[in-house]
């Protein structure tokens, strides 16, 4: 099971990096600051990932059990559902992903994080996807659930990149071709940033509730940017609720990973910058808002824990040098 481990860690980690390369290659030729920069926050997560490999890989052991399995066609058939509730007209992907989230977690509250996965999936576009090329994507994202639940415990974001994998799959293996995505002007930009750190740091008070379960918090944040924005109050707002609903996977993280609001509101931040710089890939792929998040959760893990290891190394530093002048 370890190979399987090691494989399932840095295969989503692959996932992560397919979505920050294909963004750099975007930027290449529209600003080579920023396409560094993207770069950069690529080669920062990698080296975040290697910090955490102990952690997952060489953790306690894991077996396949029972409800593994219940979890696999758990996210196999909320994928298809939402996918399905998805093609209505007067229902977005947003508020068919929360709901499904919301009630199927409530209701099989063991199966909450397959269910939810699955509902990311089921985000996708029809006209992309199709019939078959969505069944395979979301046989594919079952799989990797079930195969991935030990790695990557407490990050948000993750259900989203497991959701991802099915669609890059799908996308290697069929004739599937995104949809033209979309450009936004960075006063637009400064909009999807602030309804991303809301969104991030609603998710983290909400789940704060007693009884209240990460799946079902992130579930209501994105109830409430569709109540408030999904129907197009003005052009923008569609892609205000799916910014707010997409942040709200960071604050999903738990509070080993992020100790306070503070950090939450920082990956949020980080999360409406980088969905700004993809906006036109990957039109109609489900998961792709999940994976955002999980590369801005990893990365704002990092930060946080250089940041503690340079403020432990400064103290001892002190406490010695104190230590000699008395």
């Amino acid at each position: 099971m370890k190979l399987i481990k090691f494989f399932g860690y840095f295969g989503l980690l692959s996932i992560a990096l397919t979505l920050l390369g294909y963004t750099a290659y975007d930027w290449f030729n529209r600003s080579l600051i920023v396409f560094i920069l993207i770069l950069v926050l690529g080669i920062f997560l990698i080296y975040v990932v290697f910090t955490m490999y102990k952690d997952n890989v060489n953790s306690e052991s894991w077996e396949l059990k029972k409800i593994d399995w219940y979890d696999f066609l758990f996210a196999y058939f909320a994928a298809i559902f939402t996918y399905n509730l998805t093609m209505y007209d007067q229902v977005s992907s947003v508020l068919s992903s929360a709901l499904v989230g919301l009630v199927g977690g409530t209701i099989f509250k063991n199966h909450d994080k397959a269910i939810f996965a699955g509902s990311f999936l089921g985000m996708a576009t029809g006209t992309v996807f199709g019939a078959w090329g969505f069944v395979l994507a979301s046989l594919v994202m079952a799989f990797v659930f079930v195969f991935t639940k030990p790695l990557y415990k407490g990050v948000g974001g993750k259900l989203g990149t497991i959701a991802f994998s099915g669609a890059i799959m799908a996308f290697l293996l069929t004739d599937i071709t995104p949809s033209v995505g979309y450009t936004f002007s960075i006063i637009e930009g400064l909009y999807l940033v602030i309804a991303s750190v809301v969104g991030a740091v609603l998710t983290r008070v909400i789940s704060n509730l007693k009884d209240v379960s990460i799946v079902q918090a992130s579930s209501v944040v994105g109830l409430i940017f569709v109540v408030f924005f999904d129907y197009e109050t003005f052009s923008l707002s569609p892609y205000i609720a799916l910014c707010g609903f997409g942040a709200s996977f960071v604050g999903m993280t738990n509070k080993d990973q992020m100790k306070n609001g503070l950090i939450v509101g920082l990956g949020g931040l980080l999360f409406g910058i980088i969905f700004y710089l993809e906006s036109n890939l990957f039109g109609g792929f489900g998961g792709k808002l999940g994976t955002t998040a999980f590369i801005s959760s990893l990365v704002v893990i990092g930060i946080t824990r250089v940041m503690q290891s340079f403020s432990k190394k400064e103290f001892k530093f002190r406490y010695l040098k104190d230590d000699e002048r008395s």
